[in-house]
Order: C-alpha cells, then sequence, then structure tokens
C-alpha cells in the first residue's frame, strides 16, 4: 500500500520565524529547544522516563523515538571513533558511551561529524512527516522540526558556511544538549 499524506495541513505548534523565534541568552539556540516534555537536565529528564538521542543530541519522551530512530543513531556512529573524537571545553577526552549518557551541557567533536548529523535528522523528519495507513500520530520534537536548524544544515550540506557558522571557528563542531518540547502531528 502507498504513502497516505493527511488529509487536513499540518503546522508544527513551534516558533519558525525569525520575528517570532526567541533564543536563550546563555547558548544562543531557539528557546523552544530547552524546557521541554523532559524538563531542562538530565537529571529530571531520567526520572521522566526520557531517552537520550545521540542523533539529535536532545532529551526526549520515548513516544518521541522510534526504533528507526534507535537503529539510525547506531549506524550514523558505526566506525567513526577515531574520525569523531569527543572532548569537553577544557580538552578532555570522553568517549561515545560518556557522550550518550547526556550528562554534557555541550562537547566538541570534528567538524566531519556535522553533515551526517544533519542528513540524519533530515531523516527522521521526514520519517516523522510520512504517514502511512493505519499509522498513529507521531511526535515530533521542536529540535527536529526547526525550520532554522534546517537552514543550518543547508548551509553545512552545500558548502556555504565552515561548519555552519561564519565566525571562522576552528575545525571543530560544538555540539549542545538540548531538551526541546514536543508535539504530536
Amino acid at each position: 500500500m502507498g504513502i497516505l499524506l493527511p488529509r487536513t495541513t499540518c503546522y508544527l505548534p513551534f516558533s519558525q520565524t525569525d520575528e517570532t523565534l526567541h533564543f536563550d541568552p546563555g547558548t544562543g539556540l531557539p528557546a523552544d529547544w530547552f524546557n521541554g516534555n523532559c524538563g531542562n537536565s538530565a537529571h529530571v529528564a531520567r526520572e521522566k522516563k526520557c531517552r537520550f538521542s545521540l542523533v539529535l543530541h536532545a532529551w526526549l519522551p520515548p513516544e518521541a523515538l522510534s526504533e528507526a530512530d534507535a537503529a539510525d543513531e547506531k549506524l550514523m556512529h558505526r566506525g567513526r571513533d577515531a574520525d569523531w573524537p569527543w572532548e569537553l571545553e577544557n580538552g578532555t577526552k570522553v568517549t561515545l558511551e560518556d557522550v550518550g549518557r547526556g550528562e554534557f551541557s555541550h562537547v566538541y567533536t570534528a567538524a566531519g561529524w556535522h553533515p551526517v548529523h544533519c542528513a540524519y535528522v533530515w531523516k527522521r523528519l521526514h520519517r516523522t512527516l510520512v504517514v502511512r495507513a493505519g499509522e498513529q500520530m507521531k511526535m515530533i520534537d521542536a529540535y527536529t522540526g526547526s525550520l532554522k536548524h534546517m537552514e543550518h544544515c543547508v548551509g553545512i550540506l552545500s558548502g556555504g558556511k565552515k561548519h555552519g557558522h561564519d565566525n571562522g571557528e576552528d575545525s571543530r563542531s560544538v555540539v549542545y544538549a538540548k531538551f526541546p518540547r514536543c508535539a504530536y502531528i
């Protein structure tokens, strides 16, 4: 059976325009990527039975993550330990397993991680928006559904921005832990 599109237009319940998008003063990231369904700390997220996604670097409720998301998490990182070393701001090396616990506010890795991350987030967005006959509504998070993040990824994937930024950063990517709002679509 083919793919069925929803009969009604779906509007993501998150701020999407520069005029309405609010930013966190500490990180410069969109505010709806924090204080979401899983709180704003790894401790609270665990209490709420949320799971940390290594693709998104975000804490999400279990109903927002599928088996396909878990499989993508493994595929994205398979065999890349040497390519993507992880470290803290002070230069302390950490493992992917350490990062996967979701305890760090941010970590650094090689710039090569960034385009792969963007591709997997785009894959997740597509999978979430496609509705097949008999499927229930799906949950999407403000990070995956963010037009701002997709514009950032287009800059990376098209070579228009060095590591997605215009500020002459070094060859590392900074990766922030997020606690986005989620909604059913």
